[in-house]
């Protein structure tokens, strides 16, 4: 085995096994393993046939469980985890195999985005972006309908490359001074994405952690659907007829433009929103909430009929809240 020892102020372990024991019957196949891969290292396990270098893979990714010792990913203690509790895990990281084990009745497109097919929610035209890139990345989209039998042995390994990095982005966000304001590593579904946009670009990277940023969403009030809007007892029903140009009102008014999934909506609904000065203040407005994401049929306060996503789109309102 071979790596490096990285500099005390940055070691943090990846991968750590501590006397990891592992028997097949009366055969003792690993005794006593102990090993730990840093963040940033490159770790090479070598050995003859039948020395446990398989074993050893299959035991970091949870494949099979030691008889003795502990393994741990990420600082987290993956043994007696249950399979969902791994599968977690996985999403983390990413299989090289050496054939590139594709599926051949597959397009080498299909199978890179199989794993965010199986393990995220996004739209298949945002899959289909991340394909095209990660098969630009190790040099295939010319190869992308392609099947496996249709291409190279080394094809298919870049490949199965592709798909072992579809689900492990990582990000760097930098400040306007070249200052690290934000490091991703992983999956973020994308409302959670959507929050770490909102929190660099609005700066609260310099006041406080992500971690915190994302908790102070977590008082907002409850909503009966959670891929719905937050709830508010001022806000009109619909329909939403807000006309204004040819009876004048007798109340202000003051439109909410929200989206489902938004964190910093959550952010106003469990801050802000909640504030009784505030509330008494709103208690003077007629509000109107409404959603950029839906077609919903709305009269305008000038008096044109249209829906919610188009009068967001007209008034240049892509950001929410």
């Amino acid at each position: 085995m071979g790596g490096y020892i990285p500099p005390v102020d940055s070691q943090r372990v990846m991968i750590r096994m501590q006397d990891v024991v592992k028997r097949f019957g009366d055969q003792t196949v690993l005794d006593g393993i102990n090993l730990e891969v840093y963040e940033g290292e490159t770790m090479v396990i070598m050995g003859g046939s039948g020395s446990g270098k398989s074993t050893m893979l299959r035991l970091m990714i949870g494949s099979i469980p030691p008889d003795e010792g502990r393994i741990e990913l990420f600082g987290e203690n993956i043994c007696g985890m249950g399979e969902d509790e791994l599968n977690e895990v996985r999403k983390r990281f990413g299989i090289l195999f050496q054939s590139g084990a594709l599926f051949n009745s597959m397009t080498v497109g299909e199978n890179v985005a199989l794993p965010l097919q199986e393990h995220t929610d996004l739209d298949q035209d945002i899959i289909d972006i991340q394909v095209v890139l990660k098969l630009e990345l190790v040099g295939l989209l010319d190869a992308q309908d392609k099947l496996p039998n249709e291409i190279s042995g080394g094809m298919k390994k870049r490949a199965g490359l592709a798909r072992a990095l579809a689900l492990d982005p990582t990000l760097l966000f930098y400040d306007t001074n070249g200052r690290e304001a934000l490091k991703l590593v992983g999956f973020y579904p994308p409302f959670k994405f959507r929050a770490a946009l909102a929190y660099v670009a609005e700066g609260f990277y310099r006041k406080e952690s992500l971690h915190d940023f994302m908790q102070r969403a977590e008082n907002r009030p409850p909503r009966f659907d959670e891929n719905g809007l937050n709830e508010e007892p001022f806000f009109l029903p619909p329909p939403h007829i807000m006309d204004r140009s040819r009876i004048p009102a007798s109340r202000p008014l003051v439109v909410f433009f929200e989206q489902p999934q938004c964190h910093t909506c959550d952010i106003l609904h469990a801050g802000p929103l909640q504030h009784p000065d505030i509330r008494e203040l709103l208690d003077e407005f007629d509000a109107v909430q409404l959603d950029i994401t839906r077609d919903e049929k709305i009269i305008t306060p000038d008096g044109k009929r249209t829906t919610a996503r188009d009068w967001a789109r007209q008034l240049d309102v892509f950001y929410t809240p």
